[in-house]
């Protein structure tokens, strides 16, 4: 008899649990019984892969958007709030990678993009290299003092339009380096600005601007 079976006679009841089966005839009758157990279950056992979550954060630095910037902070406090609560829920694999970077116009730095998140690290690199936010301790407080320090570092313009072309470019490049790199995942973008801008074709010599994001980065 199969294991995953159980027979019954005519005219008695099944010793398996559920309702009795009477079958016409001599003839035994069979109905599917309990799937066996098997051990360890790789399902219960197994880890869960990671997911994964790009934010980039970009913003004007020039003097007018030091308020916008600090009222990004309640952005990042969304963002911990919403990890958290996706961990309670038993989501230890997610990731969120997360940029915050600035721009400013080429009369007001050397360096029109600054990377705040992981910056030594992308200037060596030449690239942006996201933070791997994960809720971890100490996490929390290193953004916010990241975005007091974007405010803080705020000033110039005046004088519109202003370079955003570099920023939108970066972000893009971001954009399109991670889903390289960890395969289709969501993505959000946010950009906050408060002037047009003159793309990248404006330069303090009058010239074309370099359109390689490793030729923009840069400390102030």
């Amino acid at each position: 008899m199969d294991d995953d079976w159980v027979e019954v006679a005519s005219g008695t009841e099944s010793q398996a649990p559920g309702p009795s089966v009477e079958a016409p005839g001599n003839s035994p009758a069979k109905f599917p019984g309990p799937p066996a157990e098997a051990p360890g279950d790789p399902k219960e056992t197994a880890p869960r892969p990671s997911r994964h979550i790009t934010i980039g954060i970009f913003s004007d630095a020039t003097a007018s958007l030091a308020s916008h910037v600090n009222r990004l902070k309640s952005v990042a406090k969304a963002i911990f709030a919403i990890v958290q609560g996706m961990k309670a829920a038993g989501d230890d694999g997610l990731v969120v990678h997360i940029v915050m970077a600035a721009m400013r116009d080429w009369c007001d730095a050397a360096h029109v993009f600054r990377v705040y998140t992981e910056e030594k690290a992308s200037i060596r690199a030449g690239a942006i290299l996201p933070m791997a936010y994960t809720g971890a301790a100490g996490q929390d407080e290193h953004l916010l003092r990241t975005l007091d320090a974007m405010a803080s570092d705020c000033q110039g313009g005046g004088d519109a339009p202003e370079e955003y072309g570099v920023g939108i470019a970066a972000m893009r490049d971001l954009m399109r380096s991670q889903r390289e790199r960890l395969g289709d995942h969501s993505q959000f973008a946010i950009f906050v600005a408060d002037d047009a801008h003159h793309g990248l074709t404006d330069s303090p010599d009058g010239a074309s601007s370099p359109r390689l994001i490793s030729d923009n980065l840069g400390e102030w």
